[in-house]
């Protein structure tokens, strides 16, 4: 009886996190769909002046054919329906010298990397005074109990980063996140303000010695990211590089370089090299040398005794 009372008991809970899931998922999908909106408009308007200039000057200004390989997919976010199945709208566009009237579902290499520019900032922007609290086993059973109480979930983080970083924030909104196992479990809060948060982050060193640890909340994008900096970091330490890492970029000595900069990490790697060139080719000499200075034994005094030709050890 007690063991079903208990799998009943863990049923609720995960209910209640899927519940607090979906609400959380609403509310990005609202967002998203007020980009794409956002979007759409600007692109018809893109057509509709690119419409008026192909009929001015009789022709077309861009060939639709020439960037259907560069196309990517778009979707109404609530009904699913893909733009891929507008292709009829695009072949008619494709027929005559003037945009058809299904031109407008047409995105362009340059309007989907638009588009994903705009959702990438978007995202980022909201992300900006996000943390995510992790290493929280020990005050798991306590979580587990302010599951879709927004309000108290608040409460706790705000109590937590003072006790344990000595600041006051304000949080605006906090929910627990599931992970891998019940003891995964992770919150994410949103402060008052990016100020708020780079006290938090520049306190979180007090956490040392605990199993709690603060991080930023990174998109799946910048996730990937930064585990390639890290992998490009650890390597470059190996070698005895001075280097630290930062989100989206890298301090070499003290100078901190984004990491899309690509062009001054491989002067920087380069150079390196150079200097691991040479001092290899120091080494190489001296090595050389030694072999040559036991080789050749010349005739002399070693100890204060005569010696022909062979070391005297006696």
């Amino acid at each position: 009886m007690r063991k079903i009372e208990s799998v009943v008991r863990e049923l609720k809970e995960e209910l209640k996190s899927g519940k607090e899931k979906m609400e959380a998922m609403e509310e990005k999908v609202e967002s998203l769909e007020s980009t794409v909106a956002e979007l759409n408009e600007r692109l018809t308007a893109a057509t509709e002046r690119q419409a008026e200039t192909s009929a001015e000057t009789g022709e077309e200004r861009f060939d639709a054919g020439a960037t259907e390989g560069a196309r990517g997919s778009t979707w109404s976010l609530r009904s699913g329906t893909s733009m891929r199945s507008m292709r009829s709208g695009r072949s008619r566009a494709r027929s005559g010298n003037s945009w058809g009237s299904g031109a407008s579902d047409a995105f362009s290499g340059r309007e989907v990397s638009l588009m994903k520019k705009m959702l990438y900032d978007k995202d980022r922007a909201e992300r900006a005074c996000n943390i995510v609290v992790k290493g929280l086993a020990e005050h798991m059973v306590e979580l587990e109990r302010l599951i879709g109480k927004k309000d108290e979930v608040k409460d706790w983080v705000e109590k937590l980063i003072e006790e344990k970083l000595g600041t006051e924030v304000k949080v605006e909104t906090a929910r627990i996140g599931g992970g891998r196992s019940r003891v995964d479990r992770v919150v994410i809060a949103k402060l008052r303000s990016e100020e708020e948060k780079r006290k938090v982050m520049k306190n979180k060193s007090k956490l040392r010695g605990t199993n709690i640890y603060i991080e930023h909340d990174l998109s799946y994008e910048e996730k990937r990211k930064q585990k390639e900096i890290k992998r490009w970091c650890m390597e470059k330490q190996r070698k005895g590089w001075n280097i630290r890492i930062g989100i989206g970029r890298v301090a070499i000595d003290g100078q901190w370089i984004r990491w899309e900069e690509e062009d001054r990490l491989k002067e920087i790697e380069a150079e390196d090299n150079k200097r691991q060139e040479k001092v290899t080719k120091q080494l190489e000499w001296m090595r050389e040398n030694r072999k040559e200075n036991r080789s050749v034994v010349t005739e002399g005094e070693i100890g204060g005794e005569k010696v022909d030709g062979e070391e005297n050890f006696e």
